[in-house]
């Protein structure tokens, strides 16, 4: 790791545990920033207080041999969004209403380990950017809540981006069917991701009924959740 950063001055530094993801994480980096600093769990990281812009970190940080679980899960979100931090989770968790519930808590982003190298340095600069990144399992949700009309209504050039999307197609091919650029295509994607964020973040569905609310049983439907689950604040730690 180095201290240098390239002409947007951005700096990262990751929570993670296992060595081979250490590793790779540590040539992290692109001319837009650079990863400057690297702790084995979230109470090293506090400790150091590195001046970083986006913390990458693993939602399953576990023990070492003979010492006590660190904290990890919504417990660590939560101590580094108290701290300022903007977070950005790196996780192969793909529960819906695991990942739903990191965003509600304030995470800026959710990257799985399963998906190709180039997505993490740009999840890493558009949460820098202050921008909201999601993940696959994700996307159709934002299609259902939009169905629902639980979000802002949205022209008809996003919404075919929201749907190309929640089918797995790429931003290229979703660019060439509609004849609009790729960056267009990332612009329409970053707006409906920020909507989906501010939805997730401030909906109160507490105590509603799925069979008397239509909007209640398809959000539980679609998260495979109770509708009082995936906003219950007393909810155990997610990670345990």
């Amino acid at each position: 790791m180095t201290n240098y950063v390239g002409p947007r001055g951005i700096r990262a530094a990751f929570i993670e545990d296992e060595t081979p993801v250490q590793r790779y994480l540590e040539t992290l980096g692109n001319e837009d920033f650079r990863v400057i600093a690297g702790y084995p769990t979230v109470e090293d990281f506090c400790s150091a207080r590195p001046e970083v812009d986006v913390v990458i970190l693993d939602l399953w940080i576990r023990a070492a041999e003979d010492l006590p679980q660190p904290v990890r899960g919504h417990k660590a979100l939560t101590a580094l969004r108290r701290m300022g931090y903007r977070v950005l989770i790196y996780t192969s968790e793909r529960r819906r209403f695991v990942l739903a519930r990191l965003i509600r808590a304030g995470a800026s982003g959710i990257v799985l380990k399963t998906e190709p190298d180039y997505v993490l340095p740009k999840a890493v600069v558009a949460v820098a950017d202050g921008g909201v990144v999601l993940p696959m399992e994700l996307t159709g949700f934002i299609e259902l809540l939009q169905r629902e009309q639980l979000l802002p209504s949205i022209g008809a050039q996003r919404l075919r981006v929201l749907q190309g999307r929640a089918r797995g197609e790429s931003n290229r091919s979703i660019a060439a069917r509609l004849h609009v650029t790729e960056k267009a295509v990332e612009n329409y994607t970053t707006l409906n991701n920020a909507a989906f964020a501010e939805f997730i973040r401030t909906v109160d569905l507490q105590g509603l009924d799925p069979a008397a609310s239509s909007s209640a049983a398809a959000i539980a439907k679609m998260l495979g959740v109770g509708s009082g689950d995936l906003f219950d604040p007393d909810a155990p730690d997610l990670a345990t």
